[in-house]
Parts: C-alpha cells; structure tokens; sequence
C-alpha cells in the first residue's frame, strides 16, 4: 500500500498539515508504521498519539492544553483517519469526554478543571460510556443506574462496545441517579478501580485497533464527587448539544479521512473524470466541516445548529460511500482480495453510520424540524 500518496489530495495535504502543527512528528511516527500493523490489536497508534501530547488537544491553554480551536481539531482528525484509521475513531471517544468537561467549566465552573489540567499535563486519556451500544439505546436515557451506599453510590452494569478501552486511563460513565426518573449523572472513574474490568467484545478485523471492548462495572464504589454532571433526560441543555456537536465534527471528520485513504489509494488506477469525481465528494466534505467548526468556534449551541449537523453527517456519509465507491471499482476485486488491510479499509470507510445517533432514530425529530416545528432528540 502507498505511504505517501496524500500529495496529490488538497483534502488530505490540510489536514497532515493541520496534523503536524497540533502535534510535531506525529504525522511521521504514523507513516513509519504499516498500516495493517496500525489497523491490529495493541497498535502503536494510540500510544504514539498519547506520547506526542495528543489529551491535551481540546483543553485552553490555560489548563495546560493546546486550545485547539473546532476547525483545527476537525483537520487533525481528519488527518489520523487517513494515517491511522483505528486511533482516529478511539481517541474521538476522549475529544468528546474532555470538551464536555471543558464545556462544563464554562457554564458552571467546579472541579472540572482538576480532571482537565490531569488529562493534559499528565497525558491521560478517557474513555467515554454515554452512547448505550444496541438498538434500543439512547444517549440521554442510559440503562446503568447508581444505587444509594450511605454517603455515596455503586454502580454495577456493562457498556458494550467501547473504544479506548485498553489504553484508558479513565473513563466517563452516564448512570441513572437514585431516586429520580428523570436525571443522569457522568461519573468520572479511573480505569483501576476496583470492580471496572475490561472483557474482549470486538472480533472483526476492521478497525481492529480501536480497542473497542465491553467495560464490565461489578458494584463500583463511586463517591458523590465523581459525578460531575447530572441533567435531566427530557431536553437538551448547553453541555450537551455542545457535546453533540463536537462529537458529531470529530467522528465525521475522522471517516472522511479514511475515505481520502480510500481515494488515495485507488487515484493512481483513475481516470480524469473518475479522480475528478472521488476528489470532489471529499472536497465537498471537507467544506461542510469547515462550516460547521466555524459555527461550534462562535459558540453556537442552537437547535438549529445541532439540526444542521446531524443532517450533514448524514450527508456527508452518502458521499462517503459514493466516493469510496468509484474507489473500490477502481481497485477490483485482484486487488482487495489480496490486501486484507486495503479490503479492511475500505470497509471501515462506511462505519460512520453505526456511530450514534442513528439516522433511523433521527429522522422524525429532523423531519418535524425541517417541517417548522421543534427539534425533539430526547429519544435518540
């Protein structure tokens, strides 16, 4: 497979950039490595992430973080999921955890800034337990609930699948609180805990290297000052559509990286129409996201905003498969049979659809926004 075939992807070309300024020599340490090597269990994608300062991304620079700004950290995230598409889709799920506690500092200021300064001057990275992983699962009802243990709680339940779960050095957790039908807490854990394990759960070889495990909590202890946050789940507050709108960015950014990956690899096969094609779906991604981060650096938290993004996620996903298409045709069936980490590739390419919240679960709240009523995510 080709090394260095972003030269002649403008998309991609950005993104590296955006990648080699946020985080100096990591985009190298990237190339070095074999992408099927980068793509298998106990990859050295995350750790290298991790050593060239990577937790600290999103968090001000007066906290010890680099202050990123949405439209750099879209770039960056665009560039991992062209290099290392594992470690792009794992460390999302900590971009998320930290800007919402980052987002929590602003709004309500406590003791959210010690878990932020840890994570960027230590290098810690956190694992986020929000999203239920099945069908019937919501974000904003979660199905673990915190039982009452004199002056604080236990926890005890599984949340299946979750990435980052072997290089994790926390994790966030969203639990029922006693006592209400209507309110959640995030629980902030470290990983050795006692009564938090981590059990094998992810058997494909398609995005094998994004640690995606199922996190078992067997009656946990959790003292009041670990839960940080509590809302209720009938609406969404600031935090929250922030958080949605940051995860939303991250993980969309990331698999149009994987897509370029994709792209990259089949050009030299295309034809002028064909490259032209592949070139502008991705280019057309790329613009949507820059639209968007530019929305979420004006501290935008509306309705509207939120509307706009999940639909261009979903946008943004049809013409990952359509560009990923003429790639795969391109490519043929000599080709991908005899690369299992090419084949494993292009396949990852179309895994945005799975991330929550699903375009099936969408669709009647977007429908009635887009018909002039309310936007209703509550059972997402």
């Amino acid at each position: 497979m080709t090394t260095d075939v972003e030269r002649d992807l403008p998309v991609v070309e950005a993104a590296v950039a955006a990648l080699d300024r946020a985080l100096p020599g990591l985009a190298d340490t990237l190339r070095a490595v074999p992408l099927r090597e980068l793509e298998s269990v106990g990859n050295p994608g995350i750790p290298a992430f991790k050593a060239a300062g990577g937790p600290g991304l999103l968090i001000p620079e007066d906290h010890g973080g680099h202050g990123l700004s949405a439209a750099d950290a879209a770039l960056v995230q665009v560039g991992l999921g062209f290099l290392a598409p594992s470690t792009a889709i794992a460390v999302t799920m900590h971009q998320f955890t930290a800007v919402t506690f980052v987002e929590l500092l602003a709004t309500r200021p406590g003791m959210e800034w010690v878990v932020i300064e840890a994570v960027a001057t230590q290098g810690l990275l956190m694992a986020s337990a929000f999203a239920e992983g099945h069908p019937g699962g919501k974000v904003l009802s979660p199905t673990m609930r915190l039982t009452t243990d004199g002056p604080s709680y236990r926890l005890t339940g599984v949340k299946r699948p979750c990435s980052l779960s072997t290089s994790m050095d926390m994790i966030t957790v969203s639990a029922v609180i006693p006592e209400t039908a209507d309110e959640f807490g995030v629980v902030l854990l470290g990983k050795e805990t006692e009564g938090i394990s981590v059990e094998p759960f992810w058997s494909s070889s398609v995005l094998a290297g994004a640690e995606t495990g199922a996190v078992r909590f067997d009656n946990v202890s959790v003292p009041t000052a670990a839960v940080s946050y509590v809302a209720g789940d009938d609406d969404l507050d600031r935090t929250q559509r922030r958080g949605y709108l940051w995860f939303e960015l991250c993980i969309t950014a990331s698999y149009v990286g994987i897509a370029a990956r994709v792209v990259s690899e089949a050009s030299g096969r295309a034809g002028s129409h064909q490259l032209l094609e592949m070139a502008c779906e991705l280019e057309a991604c790329a613009a949507v996201l820059a639209h968007l981060a530019g929305r979420i650096d004006a501290g935008e938290a509306t309705d509207d905003l939120l509307a706009r993004t999940l639909s261009c996620r979903y946008a943004i996903e049809r013409a990952i498969q359509r560009a990923t298409d003429i790639g795969m045709e391109l490519l043929g069936v000599g080709v991908l049979s005899a690369d299992d980490a090419l084949t494993n590739l292009v396949v990852a390419s179309r895994a945005l659809s799975y991330h929550p919240p699903s375009r099936r679960r969408t669709e009647p709240p977007l429908v009635e926004y887009f018909r002039g009523g309310g936007l209703h995510l509550e059972d997402t």
